[in-house]
């Protein structure tokens, strides 16, 4: 679902997945994604997003996981005949229920060429 108004868009989504290993369900996964997106102007565009996710495992409920995540991100798409394309993001997870640390990181990339981002 995706709400705009003037500059400011939200979109909500629902996860849900189901996995199959040998016709037995293997994996069960549910979820929600929130952002929220911000045009500064037509090359510029900042936002905020966040999801809640579960793993459960009906044959192994010890992998059974809790997933929380966050971040900002930032797209321009920058001038010149290309039009080349630029994303930057912070982010961080927690995972309840799992041994492996919380995950807290960025990420550069340059994905291509594209028109205006608004």
């Amino acid at each position: 679902m995706r709400y705009s108004r003037g500059q400011n868009a939200w979109q909500v989504s629902l996860l849900a997945q189901r996995y199959y290993l040998g016709g037995e369900v293997s994996r069960d996964l549910a979820g929600v994604n929130a952002q929220w997106l911000h045009s500064r102007d037509a090359n510029t565009q900042f936002s905020l997003f966040m999801q809640v996710s579960t793993q459960r495992f009906p044959d192994q409920p010890v992998r059974n996981i809790n997933q929380y995540s966050a971040g900002i991100g930032l797209v321009r798409a920058l001038p010149g005949a290309r039009r080349l394309v630029v994303y930057a993001s912070l982010f961080g997870r927690r995972t309840k229920n799992c041994p492996r640390p919380s995950i807290w990181g960025a990420a550069l990339s340059a994905p291509g060429s594209a028109g205006n981002l608004a």
